[in-house]
C-alpha cells in the first residue's frame, strides 16, 4: 500500500472517528479529532476556534437532542505532503428532547494536517444540503 493509500484510510478513520462519538455523545473523542486550534464552521455561520471551545459547543448542541445518529459516507481525500483536504457526504438524525425528529443530511469540507497525534483536522467546515423535521406521535 503507498504511503498517500494509507493517508487516505487514516483521514477517512478520523472523519468517522467524530461521527461515532458524536452519536455516543462522547464530545472528548469528537474534539480529539481537531488540532488544538482548530475551527469548526458550522451551517449556521457560527465559527468555533479550538478544541475547548468546540466541546463546549458541541456539548450546548447535544444537550438538546436524547439521540444523534450520525453516519459518514465515502469521501473524496486529496493529500499533499503533510497536508490534505477532504469532503465528506454526511446523513445525520437526531431526536429533540421536545419530540421532534430531524434529519440533516450535509457535507463536511476539511483541511487537515499530519500531526505528531497522526492526521487532524485544522478546519471544518459545515455545507447544509437539506434538512427535514417532523414530529412523531406515540
Amino acid at each position: 500500500m503507498s504511503d498517500t493509500s494509507a493517508d487516505i484510510i487514516a483521514i477517512t478513520q478520523l472523519a468517522a472517528t467524530y461521527s461515532e462519538a458524536a452519536s455516543r455523545g462522547d464530545v472528548e473523542a469528537a474534539v480529539g479529532v481537531y488540532t488544538e486550534n482548530g475551527e469548526r464552521h458550522s451551517s449556521s455561520g457560527a465559527v468555533t476556534v479550538g478544541r475547548q471551545a468546540i466541546g463546549e459547543a458541541l456539548t450546548k448542541a447535544m444537550d438538546a437532542f436524547d439521540f444523534i445518529f450520525t453516519v459518514t459516507q465515502n469521501g473524496i481525500v486529496k493529500v499533499d505532503g503533510s497536508t490534505a483536504t477532504a469532503r465528506f457526504p454526511i446523513a445525520e438524525w437526531a431526536h429533540r428532547r421536545d419530540g421532534v425528529v430531524v434529519q440533516f443530511l450535509f457535507w463536511w469540507e476539511d483541511e487537515l494536517v499530519r500531526t505528531d497525534e497522526g492526521w487532524r483536522f485544522t478546519r471544518r467546515t459545515q455545507i447544509p444540503g437539506a434538512r427535514y423535521e417532523y414530529k412523531v406521535e406515540g
